[in-house]
Parts: structure tokens; C-alpha cells; sequence
């Protein structure tokens, strides 16, 4: 496309997301013209759906720690990472934690008891979000409770409570 101004600013619309454009500029007189100014662009978009990872080797029942990276920031920097997590797959009810990190311990949390997370990345042209992932959270046995043996002739028994 191609358009003649007189000086001053001239909006670019109607131009998608992510996508790069050259942009040439020359100045034009009775006279002729300049030798073009050429330069490209590439216009914003929403950032990449965020992978998300569990650590799966965790000794803590009560914690959990989830790592993401995004690919594509969208061509604009990252405001923040909203990491949400439930009990409930649909996250009716949800904690969340905000965080330019990407990597949070998630604290809180009932041992034993399967959760659901996921993460939304956003840019200053919107957010997008990742797959829903699961973990289940440890659970040690307790300490057994102090053994008692009974001896006779013939056998030995230790029994735990």
C-alpha cells in the first residue's frame, strides 16, 4: 500500500498481531525525490502459551514447586506471571501468586492431595494461559508409636500401633 501526506503522523490500521512489515519513507518535491528511509517493524501480540513444569522430586508435603518459560514474549516485555492452583480441576476455588520469576514454591498446601495449576503470562496487549497441570503432593508416614515386644520360650513378637 502505498500513501501521500503532508507531513505530520499518519496512523498504520489495520495491521495483525506478530506480524513484521517494512516501512518505506521518502520525501517528494516539485523538484523529485529523496532516496527512501526503510525500516521494519514488527507489530505486538499476546505472549506464547507458558510451558509449564512440576518438580516431581519434592521432599516437602506441604510446598510444591512449578517451573514455566514462554517462547514468544509477544515482542514486548513480560509484566507479570499469575500462577493459580486448586484442589478442584475447575479451580472454583483457587490461591493465586503473582511474580516475575518464572518459578514459584507454592505454599500452603495439604499433604497428600492432588492439585491443579496453571499459569498465565502477560504483556501490555493481553494475557494467555497454559494447559492445566496436576501434581500430588507427599505424605510420609507418621513415626510409629513406641514398640512393644512380648518374649516367650519359643518366639519374639514386636508390635507397632
Amino acid at each position: 500500500d502505498s500513501l501521500t501526506q503532508q507531513g505530520g503522523s499518519y496512523p498504520l490500521t489495520g495491521l495483525e498481531s506478530g506480524v513484521q512489515y517494512c516501512i518505506e519513507i521518502k520525501a517528494k518535491n516539485n523538484i523529485g525525490s529523496t532516496e527512501p528511509y526503510v525500516f521494519t517493524k514488527a507489530t505486538f501480540a499476546v505472549p506464547d502459551r507458558p510451558n509449564v513444569t512440576v518438580t516431581s522430586v519434592s521432599l516437602y508435603e506441604t510446598r510444591q514447586t512449578i517451573h514455566w518459560n514462554v517462547s514468544s514474549t509477544g515482542g514486548t516485555e513480560i509484566l507479570n506471571y499469575t500462577v493459580t492452583w486448586s484442589k478442584d480441576p475447575g479451580f472454583t476455588s483457587e490461591e493465586m501468586a503473582e511474580t516475575l520469576s518464572m518459578t514459584l514454591n507454592l505454599p500452603g498446601l495439604t499433604k497428600g492431595t492432588m492439585y491443579y495449576t496453571r499459569v498465565y503470562a502477560t504483556n501490555c496487549l493481553g494475557s494467555n494461559v497454559s494447559t492445566v497441570e496436576s501434581f500430588l503432593t507427599r505424605c510420609y508416614p507418621g513415626q510409629p508409636a513406641q514398640p512393644s515386644v512380648i518374649l516367650s520360650d519359643q518366639s519374639t513378637k514386636l508390635m507397632f500401633k
